[in-house]
């Protein structure tokens, strides 16, 4: 049972450290990106 533990540590630890932030790079900012350049549907448009 200690072995399963500890292999659910590991697993999360290399999620969080690793695969997180590797799909918040990939993806994240592709949708901030996105968000910047076209206004939502509906939203007003705002002039400077």
């Amino acid at each position: 049972m200690a072995i399963v533990i500890l292999g659910g540590i590991a697993t999360s630890t290399v999620l969080n450290m690793v695969v997180i932030p590797a799909l918040y790079l990939r993806y994240g900012r592709a949708e901030a990106r996105r968000s910047r350049e076209e206004p939502a549907i509906g939203a007003a448009a705002v002039s400077d």
